[in-house]
């Protein structure tokens, strides 16, 4: 909805997800579609046979005819992308606290465990379940108003004993 006009532009509108005021920022344009042409280059092979390769080649759309962009930062970025090493992509390990919270806190997990409250107090050792990280195991007090527990993800520190 818009709320604010300066002379013909859209100054200000009303958000309609979340109903505050907000800065008109017009919509961004989308990229021009990219074309392909097939390009077909005939290479020599060790044995010095002829060997015939095709492949797909993907024109980007030039913003205005006759501008190239400059020759150096396109030398530049070939080169950077010839100079950077392919690297294997290992599976990530379960971190150590996966591991400490599947022997310490998984075998203990039941239906009555306590839900967290900022309100409420925990003692060290104490099981408590958290709405948005599950259950966990309070390892200790880090101050009078913040405790250290242990979840699935790892250690959090929450707040405890508000009034």
């Amino acid at each position: 909805v818009i709320v604010a006009m300066v002379g013909r532009d859209v100054a200000k509108v009303q958000c309609n997800t979340c109903g505050s005021l907000h800065k008109y920022y017009p919509p961004k344009k989308s990229p021009a579609p990219r074309s392909t042409t097939r390009r077909t280059v005939v290479k020599k092979s060790k044995e010095g046979q002829q060997v015939v390769v095709e492949s797909l080649r993907t024109k980007t759309p030039r913003a205005a005819e006759g501008s190239n962009p400059p020759r150096a930062a396109t030398e530049a970025s070939a080169r950077a992308a010839r100079k950077t090493p392919s690297r294997r992509v290992e599976a990530p390990k379960a971190p150590a606290s996966l591991e400490r919270w599947n022997e310490e806190v998984r075998p203990l997990d039941n239906p009555d465990v306590r839900r967290y409250s900022p309100r409420e107090t925990f003692d060290p050792g104490e099981l408590l379940r958290h709405s948005k990280f599950g259950v966990g195991k309070v390892l200790g007090r880090r101050d009078a108003t913040k405790i250290v527990v242990l979840f699935r993800e790892g250690e959090k520190l929450l707040v405890t004993g508000l009034i």
